[in-house]
């Protein structure tokens, strides 16, 4: 009988994509057995590629949730190729330069559907996170997959940058980034691609970002150091609140003042 609900739900998803979210959060509270919740996430990972942005959220949440030991490789494979991060991109002339617009009905409309924007990617991140969180093989899934994946994705660096929030995963995020930087796959032009159509929406990770780019600036070897230095200068113009660039310059001259003892310590 759950089996015959579980085909209906998808089939009306089929037919109208308003009930997505109703849908999903049925299929999550039924006893489903494996094999009738594989059929079921086939279809959801479909729906990743057509789905509107504010519908994801709920899709990326279920996949996650719903997957177990034995498909959850399989969610975050199907996630990484299928999720496309363009649509909550914001022009960097639309984060700068909206102040100026909010006079005009126009900008006014322009600024809530960017407020839209930002507030998705938000949830999807969360989604992600609470994925993460509750349940340890999709963070051991994200890790295996992006550690062996050939292109390192915009997706991947912000997965990456919620484990390292965590301090319990802290070391595995910290490992594979130095990894990829290692590998030139996470290089300036990387970062500025993460960070700068997406800062509104990331302004709620600048802790674990700001404490990343200070463990760069420590760093023995040079590569990390300067990624370190240019994660700083990144954060800096993207972010708009005082108080972030104002951690930021703190975060500075500590590194600076540790320097300096340092140097003043080694010399006597």
């Amino acid at each position: 009988m759950l089996q015959s609900m579980a085909e209906d739900l998808i089939r009306l998803l089929s037919e109208d994509r308003k009930f997505l979210p109703c849908v999903l959060d049925a299929l999550s509270n039924m006893q489903l057995s494996q094999e009738v919740l594989t059929t079921q996430l086939e279809s959801v990972y479909e729906l990743v590629d057509t789905a509107d942005a504010k519908d994801l959220p709920v899709a990326v949440r279920f996949l996650l949730q719903a997957s177990t030991g034995e498909n959850v490789a399989r969610s975050i494979q199907e996630l990484r190729d299928r999720l496309d991060v363009s649509v909550f991109a914001v022009d960097d002339d639309d984060q700068d330069n909206y102040s100026m617009r909010l006079l005009t009905s126009q900008s006014k409309r322009r600024k809530a559907k960017e407020d839209s924007i930002h507030q998705n990617l938000i949830y999807v991140l969360e989604s992600i996170r609470t994925g993460i969180r509750y349940n340890k093989d999709v963070e051991k899934g994200f890790i295996h997959a992006i550690s062996k994946a050939e292109e390192f994705k915009i997706l991947d660096f912000w997965v990456l940058i919620i484990i390292y929030s965590m301090e319990n995963y802290r070391r595995d995020a910290d490992l594979l980034l130095k990894k990829k930087i290692k590998e030139q796959k996470l290089e300036e032009k990387m970062l500025e691609g993460s960070v700068t159509k997406f800062a509104e929406a990331l302004t709620q990770h600048f802790t674990p970002m700001n404490l990343l780019a200070g463990t760069w600036m420590r760093h023995a070897e040079e590569k990390i150091r300067d990624l370190g230095k240019s994660f700083y200068t990144l954060m800096f113009c993207s972010f708009s609140s005082d108080y972030i660039r104002q951690e930021i310059l703190q975060s500075l001259i500590v590194h600076i003042g540790s320097r300096v003892v340092s140097s003043t310590q080694t010399y006597f």
